[in-house]
């Protein structure tokens, strides 16, 4: 994976090292649990839909289904667990909107990572979702990332925003507007704004 900026980084000694060590997999998780977030969305919206009647949907062209808890399994493992207090789906518009979203993704490697928005909007007849509001990614104890809002989109997988990001991971600091991340190419574009301070490794001791 490699990050590409469009300006110039402030940092401590050793950023391009402590970039490749501790940033990259941080930052990729991260953006992958946004990806997680919409295929958890779409899969969860077309159990809503195949589970429904559709008289009863056409009936109710607003339905609201309320205190929504969805666990993704393979082979007996969870993969991720997607709950919403409450969501609503327009089928003229073919437009869900979902409420208090929380998405955990169970990693066996590197441990849970959560993902928070206080909304999310499916748009079924282009493939894009949308998580806005205090979005926040969470990997503890190591780094967290937060934004106001991030957009997938499925035909071109990619996930951008154009709003401030700021990321804390172990103790280096992240902050830039703008991000592209192309999940074909595992590019992040950071577009402007950026500026970094990567603590570096402390130098080993020299032996007496």
């Amino acid at each position: 994976m490699n990050i590409l900026c469009r300006n110039r980084f402030s940092s401590t000694p050793g950023l391009q090292k402590s970039l490749a060590e501790k940033s990259y997999l941080k930052i990729w998780l991260f953006l992958m649990a946004g990806i997680l977030l919409a295929s958890a969305l779409w899969m969860t919206w077309r159990s809503w839909k195949s589970s429904v009647p559709l008289e009863k949907t056409l009936a109710q062209p607003g339905l609201i289904l309320k205190n929504i808890n969805y666990t993704k399994t393979r082979h007996g493992r969870a993969l991720w667990t997607l709950s919403a207090e409450r969501a609503e789906h327009n089928q003229e518009t073919g437009i869900t909107l979902a409420h208090k979203i929380r998405l955990v993704f169970h990693h066996k490697e590197h441990g849970d990572i959560l993902l928070t928005a206080d909304k999310g909007r499916i748009c079924s007849s282009n493939g894009t979702i949308q998580v806005m509001g205090n979005v926040r990614v969470e990997n503890r104890p190591d780094a967290i990332l937060t934004t106001s809002h991030l957009a997938y989109n499925e035909e071109t997988g990619t996930i951008t925003t154009d709003a401030p990001v700021h990321a804390v991971i172990q103790d280096s600091i992240i902050n830039g507007k703008g991000l592209v991340l192309d999940t074909k190419e595992k590019i992040i574009h950071v577009l402007s704004d950026v500026n970094a301070t990567i603590e570096a490794e402390p130098a080993p001791e020299k032996a007496q």
